[in-house]
């Protein structure tokens, strides 16, 4: 195995047998070179963008009314009119902020909740419900994004694209509630995107990718998995973002909104390369190669 080889192990989650170990520190560090040539090669901070200087004014606003006790509804009302036919990017942040007042207004602490399914309706739909549903081409579940506010999420939905009315996975998103324990949950979701990508090698994607979204409790980490090397599965961090317990929380939803905005586009540009021709190539009959079975299959399936 090569020093490049041996670093993307210890850039990535690995797993003892049993998954309860992240076993990266057995792994020795490799020369700065080798640090540097990995670090560029998992491009974590690819399709981040930093907020814009008018979204991050309409967050001040809203989380400086909240925290006086001040009556934000009718100035949330009058950014979501007078953003619509302005930036999209604005006015999708407004969207999310009116999704949320609405939630949160009821002065509700998620932070007690213990079904899954609910938490995640309450903490993360309202994201989901903007963000994920501006992904091109996609579903949720059974649920196309034209009809997004009627679905109700669930703690192990996915993201798709339908080909021929075949669905081809690409995102997955795994939900805790903050009662839950999550022994093994981060390994679940990773076996799921690592069948998802092995779907995607077999149908000759150019770059495959998948991409996950853990949220565990109300902290959230996002995730790509990808194959650049014989039989390792990178499972590489993105992001870290949070949500909301209570209305008090308001000021830490731009690093969500941005953390989300990056996942879109990599899971945009993913559809992208489900959908376009396929051309058997040189590296994608290689990858064919690189597959490895899956060592034990949890009790979850997608």
């Amino acid at each position: 195995m090569t020093d490049v080889e041996l670093l993307a192990l210890n850039s990535i989650f690995m797993f003892t047998l049993n998954a309860s170990e992240d076993c990266r520190a057995y792994i020795p560090h490799a020369f700065d070179p080798v640090a540097a040539q990995v670090k560029t090669e998992l491009k974590q901070h690819f399709g981040f963008e930093i907020m814009d200087e008018e979204s991050t004014r309409l967050c001040i606003t809203i989380e400086n009314l909240l925290l006086n006790n001040e009556d934000a509804e009718g100035t949330i009302l009058q950014y979501l009119q007078s953003t619509r036919n302005g930036s999209p990017k604005v006015h999708s942040v407004a969207k999310v902020i009116y999704e949320l007042y609405k939630t949160y207004k009821q002065d509700i602490d998620l932070s007690d909740d213990d079904e899954e399914n609910a938490f995640v309706n309450l903490a993360f739909k309202p994201f989901a419900d903007v963000i994920l549903s501006e992904i091109h081409h996609s579903r949720l579940g059974q649920k196309r994004k034209h009809s997004m506010e009627a679905w109700e999420f669930h703690a192990n939905a996915t993201v798709s694209t339908v080909i021929s009315d075949h669905n081809r996975n690409c995102l997955i998103v795994k939900a805790k509630s903050p009662q839950q324990p999550t022994v093994a949950e981060l390994v679940r979701m990773a076996f799921g995107m690592k069948t998802m990508l092995d779907h995607l090698v077999d149908e000759h994607v150019n770059q495959p990718m998948t991409f996950g979204i853990y949220i565990e409790g109300c902290q959230c980490r996002s995730f790509k998995m990808d194959l650049q090397y014989d039989g390792i599965y990178r499972l590489v961090q993105l992001r870290q973002f949070s949500l909301m317990k209570n209305i008090y929380d308001f000021g830490m939803i731009r690093n969500t909104i941005c953390s989300l905005r990056q996942l879109k586009t990599l899971v945009n540009e993913c559809i992208l390369s489900i959908r376009a021709r396929r051309q058997l190539t040189p590296e994608g009959i290689q990858r064919q190669v690189w597959k490895r079975p899956t060592v034990f299959i949890p009790n979850w399936q997608l």
